[in-house]
């Protein structure tokens, strides 16, 4: 979902709390589709920041991401990176177009404020046209944080299929990646649906040229309906 929304919506700058394989996937998708973009990745662990580093590196894509090392410290709102290094970070990139909230680490025996801050601090810095992402929004700590974000600053929070949030603003094509429907009852449409997904199976959308273009080229009997 996000690779898609930072194709298709052509954003030019991602900030991204907590370093990781998305990362990786953002960097390879700046670099195949030729966007004018930089990702800022925010993480409180230096090493885990320098391994995610030589794995750019390896596939020559580093130049893409800027890293933001921020320990994590203890605030009155709940546990987050140090505010002085994140603002020193980021203070010549330019406004926030996608803001992805992994981090700081949040588990079960952790405070459910701890990713809280993320907006007080970063919400000015946001463009017109953003998009924001909250992860683990199937644990109360980040349903109640995506709830107290939407009341304070202007935010109406989505659910995708798994454990993300999301809320936008400005004009912004949204894209959910919903599974294939397919009823374990009817073993029919295990034979006969999706045809028009497995089409498009593996391929982001990044326009109608696109996905008409794939129909044509992989069902190409599809015009004289299907056999099941």
């Amino acid at each position: 979902m996000i690779v898609n929304d930072l194709v298709i919506n052509r954003r030019k700058s991602v900030v991204e709390l907590g370093a990781g394989a998305t990362t990786l996937y953002l960097a390879k998708a700046i670099d195949v589709y030729k966007l004018d973009c930089k990702i800022y990745s925010v993480d409180e662990n230096q090493e885990w920041l320098n391994l995610v580093k030589e794995m750019l590196v390896a596939e020559k894509i580093d130049h893409v991401v800027s890293f933001i090392h921020a320990p994590a410290k203890n605030y009155d709102e709940g546990r987050w990176y140090d505010k002085e290094s994140v603002a020193e970070g980021l203070k010549n990139a330019p406004p926030i177009e996608c803001l992805i909230v992994d981090g700081p680490m949040a588990g079960p025996s952790d405070s459910p404020n701890n990713r809280y801050a993320a907006m007080p601090e970063l919400h000015a810095k946001l463009g017109d046209r953003c998009i924001v992402f909250l992860d683990d929004t199937n644990r109360p700590g980040e349903m109640a944080i995506a709830k107290r974000w939407s009341r304070e600053f202007d935010l109406n929070f989505g659910y995708g299929y798994d454990s993300f949030g999301f809320a936008t603003r400005g004009k912004t094509f949204n894209v959910w990646p919903i599974p294939p429907y397919c009823s374990k009852y009817n073993p029919i449409e295990h034979r006969m649906f999706p045809a028009i997904t497995r089409a498009w199976n593996g391929v982001i959308l990044d326009g109608p040229q696109t996905m008409s273009e794939l129909i044509t080229r992989r069902l190409p009997n599809l015009k004289n309906g299907l056999r099941i």
